[in-house]
């Protein structure tokens, strides 16, 4: 006992661990790919070679954030097969995606994405076959390729760069009914702030774009809850190794992410638990405390919706803390 307190006790000297829901430096929050998933008509027992298939382009946009510092930053997005490390691997097939520069994502007259475009043609094509020969079940259902993205500070050594991935999916439609991921929607995103029981609908857009954004006191919770609209969980058919078909329903899943402040869960929804029950959509927002409010301060918030399909979506908002 006298061991494992005094290792406590030399932990809690160490200070604690950031929050992951609180974002402080440079990070790449969410990519989404337009369309999400494509399906190719297929004959299972005659399957094409995958350098004749058609593909559709693929737009992709990266939602970048870096509270506190004003600069541009560098971006490039390259496609290529899956790797352990998310980076494209030498001697790999790849394709650029994009690449180029945005101004502040914070601080920009208008909103800053980092978008490319995945096209469709051999140079994908060949993307593709490795992927499906280099997958275990050689494709049965679906393979996702990758896109590896890099950021940096424009002007500073590579070593200083930051790294994300997006997955984009290509399936058999098999069977002929089966139809493609749709990227998740959401009707609006409700706040209930303090202890007042009055919801209002958060208004969307970056600090930046808000003459007025909600303004509370520094310690204020606000309850946040995603409202979704009745096509927003889709229900979707996948083959099964014995010859059928399964219909599953789609769970949606919700990621919280702030400049300041702090949440009550950093993530949200998700599948089921055990016995069935249906997880809960909403997080708690805490404002930040005056000592880090000083006279007043903007703090960006974002969510981040997914389903388990690739599937995404993201949504900016901002509150004003006000001493």
């Amino acid at each position: 006992m006298k061991r494992l307190a005094a290792l406590a006790l030399a932990l809690a000297a160490c200070g604690t661990f950031e929050d992951p829901a609180i974002v402080i430096d440079l990070r790449i929050l969410a990519t989404t790919a337009q369309p999400p998933e494509q399906l190719i008509p297929i004959d299972p027992n005659n399957p094409p070679d995958p350098s004749t298939l058609t593909l559709a382009p693929v737009e992709l946009c990266s939602l970048i954030a870096e509270p506190g510092i004003d600069r541009p930053l560098e971006w490039q997005m390259i496609a290529c097969p899956p790797s352990n490390d998310g980076r494209c691997q030498d001697g790999d097939p790849t394709v650029i995606v994009g690449g180029g520069m945005i101004e502040d994502p914070e601080t920009a007259p208008v909103p800053q994405m980092a978008c490319g475009r995945l096209e469709g043609g051999a140079p994908t094509l060949l993307v593709l076959k490795n992927t499906i020969e280099n997958d275990p079940l050689a494709g049965f259902d679906h393979v996702d390729i990758q896109v590896s993205i890099r950021v940096q500070p424009s002007g500073v050594p590579a070593d200083q760069a930051i790294w994300g991935t997006k997955a984009v999916r290509y399936g058999a439609q098999v069977p002929a009914e089966r139809t493609p991921n749709q990227n998740p929607t959401l009707t609006r995103i409700d706040a209930d702030v303090g202890e007042t029981g009055a919801s209002v609908p958060l208004t969307l857009g970056r600090c930046a774009d808000q003459a007025t954004p909600l303004t509370v006191a520094p310690g204020t919770r606000i309850k946040l809850l995603p409202v979704e609209p009745p096509s927003a969980r889709e229900d979707y058919l996948v083959p099964t190794f014995s010859g059928g078909v399964r219909m599953l329903h789609e769970n949606l899943s919700y990621q919280w992410l702030a400049g300041a402040g702090s949440y009550t869960r950093g993530s949200s929804g998700g599948p089921k638990d055990g016995v069935g029950n249906e997880p809960e959509l909403d997080s708690t927002f805490v404002a930040p405390t005056s000592d880090v409010v000083g006279a007043g301060l903007d703090v960006p918030l974002w969510v981040v919706q997914r389903d388990e399909r690739l599937g995404l979506a993201w949504y900016e908002s901002c509150v004003r803390v006000a001493p």
